[in-house]
């Protein structure tokens, strides 16, 4: 970026003394080549600009990019706290909150795998074959099924 403007400045100091020259000169032909050459080092500083321009604005959307995230993970993680690992069976765990009832049958339940990628996703309740219980993931697609939940007798 600095080497763009310092060209621009030396451009503009060209121009000056080409200016300052083109009093002296006598030739009209050697008036109009130098405006030429002045005209096509301000256009080269034009075009330089520009880049520079697309680079600046580029790197503003990145650094946007980046803010959205580091704000979106520094709510996950004022969230997380609030919720823990829970066993509903002999093997079977899923996320709820620790402000939950004594009932695990009766809580929301979050997937753990959904949990990990800083998504809660909500387990569906479904009954399954041979009188057993089964815990459906809509957004990863994992299925859980077990026998009972051990708060139950």
């Amino acid at each position: 970026m600095f080497a763009e403007l310092s060209s621009a400045v030396q451009s503009v100091q060209a121009l000056t003394t080409l200016l300052n020259s083109a009093n002296k000169l006598s030739n009209f032909n050697e008036i109009v080549g130098a405006v030429a050459e002045v005209n096509l080092k301000l256009m080269q500083a034009n075009v330089v600009a520009l880049e520079s321009q697309e680079k600046i604005s580029s790197l503003q959307k990145q650094k946007d990019a980046l803010e959205e995230q580091l704000r979106e993970l520094k709510d996950w993680n004022l969230q997380v706290v609030n919720y823990e690992n829970v066993q509903v069976s002999n093997g079977v765990f899923v996320v709820t909150s620790k402000e939950r009832g004594s009932k695990l049958q009766s809580v929301l339940k979050y997937c753990t795998q959904c949990f990990e990628d800083r998504k809660k996703s909500v387990l569906q309740h479904s009954s399954e074959d041979m009188r057993k219980v089964g815990l459906t993931c809509n957004r990863c697609g994992s299925k859980l099924i077990f026998s009972h939940y051990v708060d139950q007798a």
